[in-house]
């Protein structure tokens, strides 16, 4: 099946295929329009695209590298936002790349609120049972990689 954009491209470029976006619950879509390479994607309401995950990745000075662009009115989801990741230079799989650094930066939040929750409630616990005196003596013993300033980030 040949796919084309509107202005009569065809798509050559399938980096990623249309399989791997078919099983992708977040690509929706992929097209090529006036030279874009264009993800449709849906991204729960709750989730946020965080500037830091495209650092001069969009420079007013010259050609849009990468963009998002938001697009609520004519949405159909109640829960979830529509955002087109697009750019005239990167290729389906940059943009797809970028797409899963989106995801897995929300899914990590959203595991880190699961764990913070987690600790929060047995710290409740503690302060319920336990007398002051002993709550005194509580310490957070962070990982050794936190004490010895090798910690990284995931």
């Amino acid at each position: 099946m040949m796919m084309t954009g509107t202005t009569g491209e065809s798509f050559i470029e399938k980096p990623i295929g249309m399989d791997v976006i078919g099983e992708s619950p977040y690509v929706i879509g992929m097209r090529k329009d006036q030279g874009f390479r264009i993800l449709d994607v849906i991204l729960p309401k709750a989730w946020e695209v965080p500037p830091k995950l495209f650092p001069e990745e969009i420079d007013p000075k010259t050609e849009l590298n990468v963009g998002i662009n938001v697009n609520v009115s004519d949405s159909v989801y109640t829960d979830a936002i529509m955002y087109l990741f697009f750019s005239p230079r990167k290729s389906f799989s940059q943009l797809y790349a970028k797409v899963m650094e989106v995801v897995t930066y929300n899914q990590e939040l959203e595991e880190r609120l699961v764990l913070l929750n987690k600790l929060q409630q047995e710290l409740q616990v503690m302060f319920d049972t336990l007398p002051l005196k002993d709550l005194k003596k509580i310490k957070l013993i962070p990982p050794k990689t936190v004490l010895d300033g090798n910690a990284t980030k995931s």
